[in-house]
Parts: C-alpha cells; sequence; structure tokens
C-alpha cells in the first residue's frame, strides 16, 4: 500500500526516492541525450506541493494534480512510477489505489506517460485510452 509523504518528512525518505528517479531520468534523456529535469527539481516540486510522493516497500509514485486551462478539468497525473523490484510492476499494482485516490481527490482524468514501448498494451488494460506520443529532436 502506497502512503502519501508529507513534504515536511521528505529528507527522511529522499534516499529512497533519488535513486529510483535518476534511473529514469537516465532512461528518458538515453536517446534524446536531453535533459527533462533533474531529481532536485523533483525534490522542489515535492517540498513545495506541486508534486506528491506516495512510498511502499515495493516502489513509490509521484504524481501531480493538474487543471486544463481550456475546460478546467482537474486531473490527476502519474508524474513517474518506480519499483524498487525490476521484476515488480507498480503502476500494475498500485494503479486501483491511484485511481480511488483521484476520485477522492476529486479529480476528472487520470493520466501517465512512458517511454516504453510494451507499456501501450498495458495501459488500455488498466482502463487508459492512448493518446499521442510526443517525440522530440535536439536541434
Amino acid at each position: 500500500m502506497l502512503t502519501q509523504i508529507n513534504p515536511i518528512n521528505l529528507s527522511r525518505t529522499w534516499h529512497m526516492v533519488k535513486p529510483g528517479i535518476e534511473e529514469i531520468l537516465d532512461n528518458l534523456n538515453a536517446e534524446c541525450e536531453q535533459e527533462f529535469w533533474t531529481p532536485e527539481d523533483v525534490y522542489v516540486a515535492l517540498k513545495t506541493n506541486n508534486a506528491v510522493l506516495l512510498l511502499s516497500d515495493d516502489g513509490f509514485v509521484i504524481v501531480q494534480l493538474r487543471h486544463d486551462v481550456y475546460t478546467g478539468v482537474k486531473q490527476f497525473f502519474v508524474w513517474m512510477a518506480y519499483s524498487f523490484d525490476p521484476t515488480k510492476e507498480i503502476m500494475l499494482e498500485t494503479q486501483p489505489f491511484l485511481y480511488d485516490l483521484a476520485k477522492q481527490w476529486g479529480c476528472e482524468m487520470m493520466s501517465f506517460s512512458s517511454n516504453r514501448p510494451g507499456f501501450r498494451r498495458k495501459a488500455k488494460e488498466m482502463g487508459y485510452c492512448t493518446g499521442p506520443t510526443t517525440y522530440t529532436m535536439r536541434i
């Protein structure tokens, strides 16, 4: 079960989370050689309540609440999910919990993005519809 970490206590758990964030970032940058964000950006987002850390013995999920500027729809965005055990899929295992949390927080939509090509099928199995994929090129 995921537990929401209060930003006041973030420094006590950061040592568990930072290596996973670095691995996620390395995987994102491997192809594009572009910095999307840094672990320090994530830390600041968590400390300033612009993101929420959900932690368990199995891994962590970091979410953000977003509002569509045109429709006002409140969206629960899964920014990143990381399993401490590579044989487990934290996103799949925590989906029901995340869905309930999104409803509890008054969100009308849930979303996430992934650079893993095989996640498209899994996303559909979890109830997501697929949308456009963003590709980038360094100029």
